[in-house]
């Protein structure tokens, strides 16, 4: 029996086929030119995307800051700047036969039965990052809102201080008056320390209950 002729296996499918040094620099060529461009491309559109994205980081935080700040501002009944912030004092209401008296923001105690506590904002610098931390010094806000009582008045010195917000450049208050308080806030992306900034300022007007 005459054996059978078998078509020998095309290049394209041996198993010992592979690329010529040419064919393989011409690849690497068209593969780097290919990223170049993607990358002249991409690289505003990602850059512009990473600003945006720092900004709304930074609004978000802002927006949290001045809540705080506002309604605290809204309860106290004196204001006052201090050397690297604002000193807040509430009245904490007592039974009107108390002999204790807030200060109503006088200087002698002649206001409303209660004790004074006091809160204040202060800025504290963060070498390491060259900003600063927001912090708080005054008495626990409760899961309701509201402060926790004391039963005695308080300086800010009698609290422990808590980080309000970090990445802070600037915190500046004008002079308080006995309608308005007028802060500002700088803020800068913690995530790119070259990149997004953000400036804002608020107006909250003092309005202490009456006990």
């Amino acid at each position: 029996m005459k054996p059978v002729q078998r078509p020998l296996p095309s290049p394209l499918l041996r198993s010992d086929t592979g690329f010529t040094l040419v064919e393989l620099a011409v690849g690497t060529a068209i593969s780097a030119l290919l990223i170049i461009i993607t990358t002249g491309v991409l690289s505003p559109q990602l850059r512009m995307n990473r600003l945006l994205g720092g900004q709304m980081r930074l609004e978000e935080r802002w927006s949290r800051v001045r809540f705080l700040l506002n309604t605290e501002i809204v309860e106290a009944h004196s204001v006052r700047s201090i050397g690297n912030g604002i000193e807040l004092i509430t009245c904490e209401p007592l039974d009107s036969g108390s002999s204790h008296r807030c200060s109503d923001g006088a200087s002698s105690a002649t206001g409303s039965p209660g004790y004074d506590v006091a809160t204040c904002y202060e800025l504290v610098p963060e070498p390491a990052s060259g900003t600063s931390r927001l912090q708080r010094r005054g008495p626990m806000i409760e899961v309701d809102g509201a402060l926790r009582t004391q039963g005695a008045t308080r300086s800010c010195a009698d609290f422990m201080a808590e980080v309000v917000t970090t990445g802070v450049t600037t915190f500046s208050a004008q002079e308080p008056t006995t309608h308005t308080v007028t802060y500002a806030i700088s803020l800068r992306d913690p995530f790119d320390p070259n990149g997004s900034s953000y400036t804002k300022e608020s107006t909250a007007a003092p309005r202490p209950s009456k006990y």
